[in-house]
């Protein structure tokens, strides 16, 4: 038995419909509006302090500002024209990326933006902190275990005689105690800022090489 195939043959107006169909559903370019936000931000970071200053493309800016990791409430930026900045405390762990994205307003009420740009907290993060190294005074190695305690905080020294305290009070000035058996107490005192301050190395006596007190006759 002989099977025949019947060809079909499209008129030549369903062909046109197609090939106009076939063009009108081609794939559409993509645009990134990174380069294109109109607001172009700088940020640093000092202690917990963000310091931003953000330039526009536009002259006619009434007002700008800035959305921050880690705080709750918009930051106001000050200038004018083109030209504008600010800066805002935060708190973030160590090692933290604080992302800021900063908008500008037109006098028509047109918005630009937003321009990012994001900073990177220290190895302490953005609390202050005072950090330091105890060693013996005897052979300049560090001691391990040692207590440290300054501002109600207290630590141990580390294997390399380190010690590293946060959550203090900025803007003081505070004594610490150094405690360990078989050494002396040492005492330092340090001026708490923003940001991390380094006390340095803080030596301890073994109790064998102190002097015998003095003696006291009746």
């Amino acid at each position: 038995m002989r099977i025949r195939y019947r060809r079909l043959v499209f008129p030549a107006a369903a062909a046109l419909l197609i090939a106009v169909l076939a063009s009108g559903c081609g794939g559409g370019g993509s645009s990134s509006s990174g380069d294109r936000s109109g607001v172009a931000v700088t940020a640093t970071i000092s202690g917990n302090i963000v310091s931003i200053t953000a330039h526009t493309d536009r002259s006619d800016i009434a007002k700008v500002w800035a959305e921050v990791t880690g705080v709750a409430s918009t930051v106001s930026l000050t200038g004018s024209g083109q030209n504008w900045s600010g800066s805002v405390a935060v708190t973030a762990q160590a090692n933290t990326v604080v992302t800021v994205k900063v908008y500008a307003q037109d006098s028509l009420g047109n918005v630009l933006g937003p321009g990012v740009a994001q900073v990177k907290t220290g190895e302490f993060g953005t609390q202050p902190t005072v950090t330091g190294t105890v060693v013996n005074r005897d052979d300049n190695k560090p001691v391990v275990g040692a207590t440290v305690t300054l501002g109600g905080q207290t630590t141990a020294t580390d294997a390399s005689g380190r010690f590293v305290l946060t959550g203090l009070l900025a803007g003081t000035t505070q004594e610490g105690v150094i405690t360990k058996s078989g050494f002396a107490e040492a005492r330092f005192t340090v001026n708490v800022t923003a940001g991390t301050v380094d006390v340095g190395r803080i030596t301890l006596t073994a109790t064998q090489d102190l002097p015998p007190p003095v003696p006291v006759f009746p």
